[in-house]
């Protein structure tokens, strides 16, 4: 239980310190790299949003040129969605903001803590992994 508790709390925190569309972007760019081209409607049933919602989202990102639309192979009525490289530029800024805020505190960490971090971060990554059969894909290596 405390692991989930901090981990909101860490997510608010960041949230918080940075870009007004942080939130919003970082978990749909996230989205995408873990991914990979989803349709809408499976970008919203990821997501927990609308149609209509993640419609909106996904044609924000595409006027900000970080995400591209696509036909999708399967369907040529359906489209596609998928990262551009200024997409992925994007969310790697918005992972190193995340880190800057919270360098400060890290650094001050000995080498034993700092071990233990990486460590529950792996835990972590791969209980993550096991609870919904993925791995970690070459497309976004920072699962």
């Amino acid at each position: 239980m405390s692991l989930i508790v901090q981990a909101a709390r860490l997510t608010r925190y960041v949230r918080r310190h940075g870009p007004a569309d942080t939130a919003a972007t970082w978990r749909a760019l996230s989205m995408l790299a873990e991914h990979g081209s989803l349709r809408l409607g499976e970008f919203a049933e990821l997501d927990q949003l609308t149609q209509p919602t993640a419609t909106a989202k996904m044609n924000r990102l595409v006027a900000a040129g970080l995400v591209e639309r696509s036909a999708d192979p399967d369907d040529k009525r359906a489209v596609r969605f998928s990262l551009t490289d200024a997409g992925r530029r994007r969310l790697r800024e918005l992972r190193e903001l995340a880190v800057a805020r919270l360098l400060p505190g890290i650094s001050a960490l000995g080498p034993d803590d700092l071990e233990h971090l990486r460590a529950a971060a792996s835990l972590v990554r791969d209980l993550l992994a096991a609870g919904t059969h993925e791995t970690s894909s070459p497309a976004d290596p920072e699962k």
